[in-house]
């Protein structure tokens, strides 16, 4: 009996391991198939809002900054110097002539973009990087999972988030939450650098330097709650990511606590809910900003 006690086990952490609690993961092929539904058309129609409605689904599209790289770029296989730039370019060139305010042509001009010079595309379904509105309601689920009360939050978005065991726990709550964390691997490095990910580095700086602190951190042994809380401090500097945008907070919250921000910003934001909806990563490109995209790809152009 005891293989068999064993076994069950084993499923178990691996289940528990595997959770993506409340990550979303989303295909191009699913993406389309939701966007039929909403826009209420078939597969066969060729209409420019169905591929806005499918970038938007994939938090890869901003009617104001136009398509968002970082998380469509996981969509597809190749990420080589040559189809990135040629796909900035052809980008840049398609919707030099289009004005702002049609944001049907401009996204699928660059979905074509993507499809015909990025590289193959994957049906993997990739995250889909949490809003603002997302991100807060995680944190407010945590707040009564932990039964910590209003009083409380401010007094940790005031100080140290390694305040106590308490303001500790919250941290971890909110990024296992969010499907970025596991006690026993430690942060998702690939969905941290797609939802948060320091963008004034190339991706594998960025995770080589995060790697480094975290194993650091981890040989000093401390509990989960700590160990979660101290990696997010100290290994996602502040300022490095597009969700790192500090004005609407209450003065002080990240102060020496870098990584809190990009997990909880919305929580203290002065703005009404409904400008959090849609606010995510962004990578713009289109409008003059091309050397902007291969900047924040990692690519170092000559």
């Amino acid at each position: 009996m005891w293989w068999i006690l064993s076994v069950f086990l084993l499923l178990t952490i691996v289940t528990i391991g595997d959770a993506n609690h409340q990550a979303v993961l989303k295909s191009l092929h699913h993406a389309g198939k939701e966007c039929n539904q909403y826009l209420d058309q078939p597969d066969y129609v060729n209409d420019p809002c169905q591929e806005r409605c499918q970038l938007m689904v994939l938090r890869s599209w901003n009617d104001s900054t136009d398509v968002i790289g970082i998380p469509l770029a996981r969509h597809y296989s190749v990420r080589d110097y040559g189809n990135v730039k040629r796909t900035v370019d052809c980008v840049e060139l398609k919707l030099r002539n289009i004005p702002s305010y049609d944001v049907c042509k401009r996204a699928s001009l660059s979905a074509d973009c993507f499809r015909q010079n990025y590289g193959s595309a994957l049906q993997t379904p990739q995250l889909a990087p949490q809003s603002k509105l997302q991100r807060q309601n995680t944190v407010l689920e945590c707040a009564r999972i932990l039964q910590i009360e209003p009083g409380e939050l401010s007094t940790y978005a005031s100080s140290d988030f390694l305040f106590n065991q308490k303001a500790r726990c919250l941290i971890r709550c909110v990024i296992i939450r969010q499907g970025l964390y596991d006690d026993v691997r430690g942060p998702d490095l690939d969905r941290m650098y797609v939802q948060c990910g320091g963008y004034d580095s190339p991706e594998e700086v960025f995770k080589r330097d995060a790697q480094q602190c975290i194993d650091r951190l981890k040989s000093e042994c401390m509990d989960n709650c700590t160990l979660a809380a101290r990696i997010t401090r100290e290994c996602f500097p502040q300022n490095s990511g597009p969700n790192s945008d500090t004005q609407d907070m209450i003065t002080g919250l990240l102060s020496g606590v870098p990584g809190v921000g990009i997990i909880i910003d919305a929580l203290f934001s002065s703005k009404s809910p409904l400008d959090a909806v849609g606010s995510v990563p962004e990578l713009p490109i289109g409008k003059g900003a091309a050397n902007e995209m291969t900047k924040k790809l990692g690519i170092k152009v000559k």
